[in-house]
């Protein structure tokens, strides 16, 4: 191959790679000062707000959360991206939404690097690593929470960190893989098991695939091995998330309705239903609609690059085990899918994969397939930028200037002292008024239980030693139920006497 066929040869996932970084530059430089209440504010802020106090000091074990009153932690996930941020911040003196936004990036850009490597090591072609990773790159939907102060993009690393150190084992049997297997294992499962456990089915699914090319009736010694390594990282994996969520669950239960958040009441909600399985909602509305829109900006694209790959008996079995570790996700956590559009982060990998695939083999064509090929990418690189402007740039660009949160925010800041607390209705349990507002909480969204409303009566279990700096009442429910009223009276009652009193966007506050 002369040096021009192999410039035009390695073109398709060249042009994939610089429009992929140039998006997320040019995204991450408009959302830079904007603050993180674009999409999903709610898990952002919770985010934020976690390594925002983490930056003012506590224990990681026990971080707090402080919405929900007194002892202000309800651990979720282990912070391990919540202490990288708050470490940032002090370091540096960024604020908790940029050092969020840089480090999360960073996570990004390190797992498209373990991508390549991935590829690379399993296929030995350089080009069809280079694809993969510019298929990943040019993601409209990964780009866009690349750069959102969430845990997706570090999740994502550890658990491709595994799938790295996997392969890497297979290719040359070294001791400090072992404990990369485990340590990736363990930090992926506590960071985000919903994500670890597509990267798991895959794992498993391409041992599986091994034992089928093997054709022998006992696998070979070192696929049991490579089974054996990485059955003990996943168990140990569980094993440990197991104990955090046994921590994690105490330290809820110790504030006022914390314990309805505890891992075993939320399971149901994580899981779904068998109807929603088999609902069109789903398939239709979710995996074979959003999800492909906004992760590869055509859901036809996908439908195209299945076929091709299905249609070459070479990667018919890497397709189809593409598809399940993609489909894999979407039928354990059904509900999470469904209501979370950030929540496919992890699986598009794979779909954006097969679409690398088929760019791969329509490259190996006869006569023009590098143009071919070329012509391709650049057609996804236009299709990526047509879904970043009409789905995700809009809601960078709002106005976040009269928003209620800003406003609410800028307001408590001004007339309450760092060492008091706010008490909320109307806000749910969102964290984005506390954060910005930089105070601890306790809210009351609609659904809170009766009996904890008449405890938040008594101060000390509330707030603790904390005093109450304000009163929130935003729009709410707390009225349609009777006894509901009446237990939100009688709080009302206590918290607004002989405070003074200022309508901030469609809320009152007590001060």
């Amino acid at each position: 191959m002369t040096q021009r066929d192999s410039a035009v040869a390695a073109a398709p996932g060249l042009v994939l790679i610089a429009f992929g970084l140039s998006a997320l530059g040019y995204l991450l430089f408009v959302s830079w000062n904007v603050p993180i209440l674009d999409q999903f504010a709610f898990r952002q802020t919770q985010t934020a707000i976690s390594a925002y106090w983490l930056l003012k000091g506590g224990s990681i074990l026990d971080y707090q959360t402080p919405v929900l009153g007194y002892p202000w932690s309800i651990p979720f996930e282990f912070p391990v991206f919540q202490w990288l941020v708050a470490r940032m911040s002090g370091l540096f003196g960024l604020s908790i939404d940029h050092s969020g936004r840089a480090i999360s990036t960073a996570f990004f850009l390190g797992s498209a690097a373990l991508l390549y490597r991935i590829v690379l090591v399993i296929s030995t072609e350089r080009r069809l690593a280079a694809l993969c990773t510019g298929c990943l790159l040019v993601s409209p939907l990964a780009l866009f929470w690349s750069r959102a102060v969430m845990i997706e993009s570090t999740a994502l690393f550890f658990s491709m960190a595994f799938v790295w150190a996997l392969v890497e084992y297979r290719r040359a049997e070294r001791w400090p893989m072992i404990v990369a297997v485990v340590a990736a294992a363990i930090l992926a499962a506590l960071v985000k098991i919903t994500t670890f456990y597509g990267f798991a089915v895959f794992s498993c699914g391409g041992l599986l695939l091994l034992v089928i090319k093997d054709q022998r009736l006992v696998p070979s010694r070192q696929i049991v091995k490579l089974g054996l390594l990485a059955g003990v990282a996943v168990l140990s994996s569980l094993v440990v998330l197991k104990l955090w969520l046994h921590h994690a669950d105490a330290l809820k239960a110790q504030t006022l309705y914390g314990v309805s958040l505890a891992s075993d009441h939320l399971a149901p909600w994580n899981y779904g239903t068998l109807a929603q399985r088999l609902s069109a909602e789903l398939w239709k509305s979710v995996v074979f609609g959003r999800v492909l829109q906004e992760g590869i900006g055509s859901v036809l694209v996908f439908v195209v690059a299945v076929l091709v790959v299905l249609m070459d008996r070479r990667y018919r079995q890497v397709g189809l085990l593409l598809v399940a570790a993609y489909l894999a996700p979407f039928l354990t956590f059904t509900n999470l899918h469904i209501v979370h559009n950030y929540y496919p982060y992890a699986n598009i990998v794979f779909a954006t994969s097969i679409v690398a695939l088929a760019i791969w083999i329509v490259s190996r064509l006869p006569n023009a397939g590098h143009w071919l090929a070329t012509g391709c990418a650049a057609a996804l690189c236009i299709v990526s930028a047509n879904a970043l402007s009409k789905i995700y740039l809009p809601s960078i660009r709002q106005d976040f200037a009269n928003d209620r949160v800003i406003q609410l925010a800028r307001f408590l800041r001004a007339t309450t002292k760092d060492d008091q607390t706010l008490l909320a209705v109307g806000l749910d349990w969102a964290s984005d008024v506390p954060y910005y507002s930089e105070r601890r909480a306790l809210l009351f969204p609609d659904w809170t239980p009766l009996d904890k409303m008449r405890e938040a009566l008594d101060p000390k279990p509330a707030f603790g030693d904390l005093q109450l700096g304000a009163f929130i009442v935003c729009p709410n429910k707390m009225d349609e139920e009777p006894e509901r009223s009446a237990a939100y009276r009688k709080l009302a009652e206590k918290y607004q006497w002989g405070r003074r009193e200022r309508d901030i966007a469609d809320c009152k506050v007590y001060f």
